[in-house]
């Protein structure tokens, strides 16, 4: 599911890029603009390179680490309101929670069933808030926009669900 994900999403971004007259030059993250201009200029080391590749890579970490807890802890709390509606619903509890976060609606479905697979696609392919969420935080490091991201992840929900269901189906799952 994750390959078919990336596989539309990769299409998506190459046929949009088109339809706008090409490809733009994307401009390099301040980390590797920094590391280019220190090697340049004979400053940049590789023990230096290699060090702030790592403290870059754990900030990286933490950030997503960050956005993971918080989105289940908002979930977990708004979660708590609505107990109620999410008792007898495992599908609706899903959807609800893996608006804010893909991993903890997906453990909502427990049942493997049609109904469970088509709204785990849903979500798979919706990836929640809390994705989009660090994808704009590394998107806009790079000076990139979040509209083609958003709008892939608007319209892949629907075609990962069919497709997890019609692959469920070919492969005897169901």
């Amino acid at each position: 599911l994750w390959g078919m994900q990336t596989l539309l999403l990769g299409l998506y971004g190459f046929f949009s890029s088109r339809k706008e007259g090409g490809t733009k030059k994307v401009c390099a993250p301040q980390s590797e603009r920094t590391n280019e201009s220190a090697k340049e200029n004979g400053e940049g080391s590789l023990v230096s390179l290699i060090g702030s590749s790592i403290a870059e890579g754990a900030l990286k970490s933490v950030k997503v680490t960050g956005c993971v807890l918080f989105f289940s802890l908002v979930s977990g709390l708004l979660g708590s309101f609505f107990q109620g509606l999410f008792s007898e619903n495992q599908v609706a509890a899903a959807l609800f929670y893996g608006f804010f976060e893909f991993s903890s609606g997906i453990a909502c479905l427990s049942q493997a069933n049609a109904l469970s697979l088509f709204v785990g696609g849903l979500i798979i392919g919706w990836s929640g808030l809390s994705v989009h969420l660090q994808v704009a935080g590394f998107l806009s490091d790079a000076h990139l926009s979040v509209k083609k991201h958003l709008t892939a992840h608007l319209l892949l929900p629907p075609v990962t669900s069919l497709l997890t269901v019609l692959l469920s189906k070919a492969l005897g799952l169901l």
